[in-house]
């Protein structure tokens, strides 16, 4: 009887492994890349350590020189909201995790005579159009993989 759960158990996806799932998302960099690696993140960012991809192209920093276009490993997650207090890369890596993610909106160009609230649609069209997106905090370099580089007109 084991061995049949044991095996259903598989079937389903429930051994209790984590699922791999595969996503495109984006990044963009004033630096030209072959690849991405940790030794590249910013230590010092207030997100945390790690290499940070949103999961379309409006949601990357703006006036960058190059778009980059990668298949991203996620395995296991945690959600990592701003409100709290942001864990270390290698606290994160121990517990098994290889992302975290959180959800935003398309950043507004900044200027000093608008509100933080307004809405440039010239940018961003109709704000009811808009949805949330995804930003990914990938903690291990192997579950980035280059798709592709654009170059961007600045």
């Amino acid at each position: 009887m084991k061995l049949i759960l044991e095996n259903w158990q598989k079937y389903l996806g429930e051994d209790g492994q984590p699922q791999e799932e595969k996503v495109i998302a984006y990044h963009s960099s004033n630096t030209k890349l072959e690849r991405f690696s940790i030794g590249y993140a910013d230590k010092g960012s207030h997100s945390g350590d790690g290499l940070y991809f949103a999961s379309i192209p409006e949601g990357t920093l703006r006036n960058k020189k190059n778009l980059y276009k990668v298949e991203l490993t996620l395995i296991k997650g945690i959600r990592q909201l701003d409100s709290e207090p942001t864990p270390t890369r290698k606290d994160l890596i121990k517990k098994g995790y290889n992302y975290a993610y959180d959800f935003a909106y398309p950043i507004l160009e900044e200027d000093e005579n608008r509100d933080e609230d307004d809405w440039d649609e010239d940018d961003w069209g109709d704000p009811d159009d808009v949805e949330e997106y995804t930003v990914y905090r990938m903690l291990r370099d192997e579950d980035i993989k280059l798709l592709e580089r654009t170059k961007l007109k600045n």
